[in-house]
């Protein structure tokens, strides 16, 4: 193969995940979490003491949603992108404790993206 089309590829691919990531995050940043309680807000500009029902977004700090990294770690014409979040309680929002349920939002946002929608939209843009 040529390596303008490995070039391609590689483009459509790192894009393409890239998106992914981004809607992943969304379920941090959006109001998309069912929640059993009322709780009020900890911390952040202008929410303080403010309450949370649900739907609601998981942004109380701030921390969690701020740790979101993602890293091109792609090689030897294979795309690897790591998602991460890096915040010490994400653990605990992801798989839940004592009585807060768990909210694996990375689960939740694979299992509504259109996969063939998508590389299509990406294979096409790189055309």
């Amino acid at each position: 193969m040529s390596n303008k089309f490995n070039q391609a590829m590689h483009k459509m691919g790192t894009e393409a995940f890239n998106e992914v990531a981004d809607h992943l995050q969304s379920y941090i940043t959006e109001e998309k979490r069912d929640y059993p309680n009322t709780t009020v807000r900890r911390k952040g500009v202008g929410i303080t003491g403010r309450m949370a029902g649900s739907p609601r977004d998981v942004v109380d700090t701030g921390e969690l949603r701020d740790s979101y990294k993602v890293s091109d770690e792609s090689s030897n014409n294979k795309v690897r992108i790591r998602v991460e979040w890096t915040a010490d309680h994400a653990g605990y929002v992801y798989s839940g404790h004592g009585d807060v349920p768990a909210y694996p939002w990375v689960n939740l946002g694979l299992r509504d993206i259109d996969w063939q929608e998508l590389f299509r939209r990406k294979f096409n843009e790189v055309k």
